[in-house]
Formats: C-alpha cells, structure tokens, sequence
C-alpha cells in the first residue's frame, strides 16, 4: 500500500514499536514520567481514511495494526526512546500470573459491558492473548 500515515495524519499520539498495544488494554504502564491505563482498543476505521483521504487505509492497517486509547492517571513528560513499562509485572512468577488474570478478568468485564462488536471482538482477542501467556509461564 502506498498510503501516507505520518504524524499528525490521523489520532496517534503516542508510537510504540516492539510493544503489541493489546498488552496494554486494562493495564498501567509508564512512559517516561506519565502513567497511563489501556482503556479501550482503537482498530483501524474509517476515520482514519477520511482523515488521510486516501481510501485503502482501513484495509492496510487490519489485523493488529490500530491502537488503544488511555487514560492519563500520573501525568509526566514522555520522550522519544522512552521505554514502555508495565507496571506489576517486575515481582516474582506469582504477582506477574495474578497481574495478568486480573488483566484477562478486566477486559473480559469490558467486553462484556461495551456496545460495540467490533470492540467485543478486540477485547475477546486481548484476553484471549494474554491467557495463552500465561500458559505458556505455568
């Protein structure tokens, strides 16, 4: 695809790599000085065509590739090449597994409580996600 999405082309505030964003859904993490929580899954949609005015760029960014919207719980300066951090994840074995059942247990709330099924769809697919990590630690 040839379409151009560079900063300030549609509502990417924040850019991550290395980070998949459904980690942060229903989870505190840090950035620089500002801690933030994973609210809600913001897939890739129409806005962002009509804002970039190419057609296309729904379909070029599907599977995985949108975002999430957070809210703001510490505010702090963020810099570019700060790392995200997620916040309970650095105790031992057993605060990591109860951080993350909680975690599937919150987004499957939210699931269970949003009107949108393509929303349904993301947080099914999160916690879907975060479960078999932690499988694979037990």
């Amino acid at each position: 695809f040839d379409i151009d999405l560079t900063d300030g082309r549609h509502r990417r505030n924040i850019v991550t790599e290395g980070v998949p964003s459904y980690e942060l859904l229903a989870r505190r993490f840090r950035i620089g000085e500002a801690v933030l929580e994973g609210r809600k899954p913001r897939p890739p949609c129409a806005h962002v065509e009509r804002v970039a005015d190419e057609e296309g760029v729904e379909a070029a960014l599907a599977e995985k590739r949108g975002g999430i919207g957070a809210s703001v719980i510490e505010s702090g300066p963020i810099s570019v090449g700060d790392p995200v951090e997620l916040i309970g994840e650095d105790g031992s074995r057993d605060e990591r597994l109860k951080t993350r059942v909680e975690t599937v247990q919150r987004l499957l709330e939210r699931a269970q409580n949003t009107g949108s099924p393509r929303a349904i769809d993301d947080y099914i697919d999160a916690a879907r996600e975060m479960t078999e990590r932690i499988e694979a630690e037990l």
